[in-house]
């Protein structure tokens, strides 16, 4: 069974131990990105 690339499953294995706290301050800091380009 094939992933892709390391890099790909690497990805995968940060987002599935991240907890809510690394995903809420993830979506903010994207949030703060987006709105610093619009």
């Amino acid at each position: 069974m094939s992933l892709g690339s390391p890099e790909k499953i690497g990805t995968l294995d940060k987002i599935g131990t991240m907890d809510k706290l690394d995903l809420k301050t993830l979506i903010s800091v994207a949030a703060d990105t987006i709105a610093a380009h619009a």
